[in-house]
């Protein structure tokens, strides 16, 4: 069921459970995409063994995780810490047009492949020379503001108003 999964989405998944058939019970096994990491269960894949083939929920992703892809992508492009804050920008009016809110943390690394990351022992690239430094972002609770936090190298102010933040990069 696992080498299923590897195949199927061409990425490597990790064991995280099984269910033996039984009476009431279809043959069940748990895993999770080595790269996203278990997330408190949260990114958990469930296969399940039919007569003729074998059926997964990988393919019902969330908003976070296109969100997350989106991101990831589009910072992989850039990668200076100018840019970083413009991505952040452009990144923030996509979750204000969509009502998305939360704090939303950047991190910056470099000469790394992200494709090595592996999402439970993220700590360990904190402390290593690989590891620039992050810029996050939220918005206050009425929306009207947008507070970001760098540790990348340049000074942002405390808090700007919406306006002001999406302004900053605009062509």
């Amino acid at each position: 069921m696992i080498t299923y999964l590897n195949e199927k989405d061409n990425e490597e998944f990790i064991y995280a459970g099984y269910l033996e058939p039984v009476v009431n019970q279809t043959e069940t096994l748990y895993a999770y995409p080595r790269l996203l990491g278990n997330d408190y269960g949260m990114k958990t894949v469930t296969v399940k063994a039919t007569k003729e083939r074998f059926t997964d929920d990988y393919s019902d992703r969330s908003i976070v995780d296109y969100a997350e892809e989106m991101a990831n992508d589009f910072i992989i492009e850039y990668f200076n810490s100018n840019q970083v804050e413009e991505f952040a920008v452009n990144y923030s009016k996509w979750l204000y047009e969509h009502e998305l809110n939360g704090r939303h943390r950047i991190n910056v690394v470099k000469n790394y492949s992200i494709k090595n990351m592996i999402y439970g022992k993220i700590k360990e690239y904190y402390n290593s020379d690989d590891y620039v430094g992050f810029y996050s972002f939220a918005f206050d609770s009425d929306k009207t503001n947008i507070i970001p936090v760098s540790h990348i190298g340049y000074e942002v102010p405390d808090e700007y108003t919406i306006g002001e933040y999406f302004d900053k990069y605009s062509k």
